[in-house]
């Protein structure tokens, strides 16, 4: 275990440890926490980040694209075992001594928190609709004070798998910054259509392969239309091959920096966003306040958040529709629709989604979980035995032998590998869990969440019908 930079909170102020990868520094992840650990003194409260390092996690890569005012504590495995991980985490935290720990995409924490002698509340940053994330909040919801969601949706199903009392489950919305700059204006006549999509090259959460049949549906239907795309992911050849095919009707980028997203939203004239499900998205959360109209599938999340309204602040269609999606970007090249959707849009940001507002819920949800009781102790399940130590002596006293040896786990495959964002092993397809989660994504009353309406300054806790 190596532990850099420990910090303490000023004062009496309480302190909150969120620990996290490091490995994919230019997600929304990422982006989020750099919005928001600097602004949580604000609420009273001290943050400090615990970034995982290895060979696979660069932290110091991490903080070059997210600095952070000071110092961020990272930890490393120096025997590369799942029992290592944990011991490795639990040491830092017990240098760190927080009040309240946060679990982000990092179940080891959870099992850290549970065994270090300062004895922290425990919490999961959720921020995915993922089946193994919500197997592993069942398998450790004895530990667990409370669960903080991205999403409605996802607040729901928390309670749902975790049977934690609702008011340890908290609702604490992205927000992003109004730009300063004035809104891209509509398209001008006889100038083509600029589409953007941003996010991961994925097919069975962000249906990259739709974008090929959108810009083929307008194309057909004699719009001048061309298409800008930044990101990465393993789909990333599908979106060469749509490249070569267009020509030069096909940008694409490469991953851009979260410093980089409000110009690239100002080259657009539409955002696509063709995604199946999403507990944000932050990158339509950021067309908003840029003024880009936003063509969106009716992902799962998207109806019980009910913050995109069709034909209010967006226009939607059925996941999947491609033709439908083309016909919607294609009543944008009308400058009245575009004008109106894109001030709609800004409205409905700046009175419900600003940086601000994400912190005030952040705030309010960490100051609730902290003054709620203590949940009576659990004992924190070992890991998996990976290694013949393992199988022989125990987990723990494996860990033990091989680091009194100097031994070393096999090297890591991926990052998910070296520090996993989940313990639980379910098919991303796992069919009852979704249909959990298509009954429960119930459109909210119309006037709950309308274009412009205001968030409450104070999240209530959740509750589920």
């Amino acid at each position: 275990m190596a532990v850099s930079a420990a910090r303490r909170g000023p004062g009496s102020l309480p302190r909150v440890a969120f620990v996290a990868p490091s490995a994919y520094p230019l997600g929304g992840i990422a982006a989020w926490l750099e919005m928001l650990l600097p602004a949580l003194d604000g609420e009273g409260l001290h943050a400090q980040l615990l970034l995982l390092d290895g060979d696979l996690h660069d932290a110091a890569r991490y903080l070059r694209v997210h600095p952070v005012p000071e110092p961020a504590a990272t930890v490393r495995c120096a025997t590369g075992s799942a029992e290592g991980r944990v011991r490795a985490v639990a040491g830092a935290l017990q240098a760190l001594r927080p009040d309240l720990v946060i679990a982000v995409n990092a179940p080891d924490a959870v099992l850290a928190a549970a065994r270090v002698a300062c004895r922290p509340r425990i919490a999961v940053a959720l921020h995915g609709l993922e089946p193994d994330l919500y197997a592993d909040l069942e398998r450790h919801a004895a530990l667990l004070d409370g669960v903080i969601g991205s999403n409605r949706l996802a607040c729901a199903a928390a309670a749902r798998r975790t049977g934690l009392d609702a008011r340890r489950i908290r609702h604490a919305p992205y927000g992003v910054a109004l730009p300063d700059a004035a809104p891209r204006p509509p398209r001008r006549p006889g100038t083509p259509l600029q589409l953007g999509y941003a996010g991961r090259f994925d097919t069975f959460q962000k249906r990259v392969q739709d974008l090929g049949p959108v810009l083929d549906a307008l194309l057909a239907a004699g719009v001048d239309a061309r298409l800008r795309i930044a990101g990465a992911g393993p789909e990333a050849p599908r979106l060469e091959a749509l490249a070569r095919a267009h020509g030069d009707r096909v940008q694409l980028l490469g991953a851009l920096s979260p410093r980089d997203m409000p110009a690239f939203h100002r080259s657009c004239d539409v955002l696509l966003n063709p995604s199946s499900w999403e507990t944000g998205p932050l990158v339509v959360l950021e067309a908003m306040a840029a003024g880009t109209p936003v063509v969106s599938a009716r992902y799962l999340g998207s109806g019980l958040e009910g913050a995109l309204v069709d034909g209010g602040n967006c226009l939607l269609h059925p996941v999947g529709d491609s033709a439908r999606a083309a016909r919607c970007a294609a009543m944008l090249c009308d400058p009245a629709r575009h004008r109106q959707l894109a001030h709609a849009a800004r409205l409905l940001v700046a009175q419900s989604f600003l940086r601000e507002h994400s912190v005030a819920h952040w705030g309010a949800a960490l100051r609730a979980l902290l003054e709620l009781p203590r949940r009576p102790p659990a004992v924190a399940p070992r890991p998996c035995r990976a290694g013949r130590l393992d199988r022989w002596l125990g987990s723990a006293a494996g860990e033990t032998l091989r680091r009194a040896l100097g031994r070393r786990a096999a090297p890591a495959a991926d990052p998910g590998d070296e520090w996993p964002h989940t313990h639980s092993r379910v098919p991303r397809e796992h069919p009852p869990h979704w249909s959990m989660l298509k009954a429960l994504d119930r459109s909210p009353a119309p006037d709950r969440r309308r274009p412009g309406a205001s968030a409450p300054a104070k999240e209530a806790s959740w509750t589920v019908s």
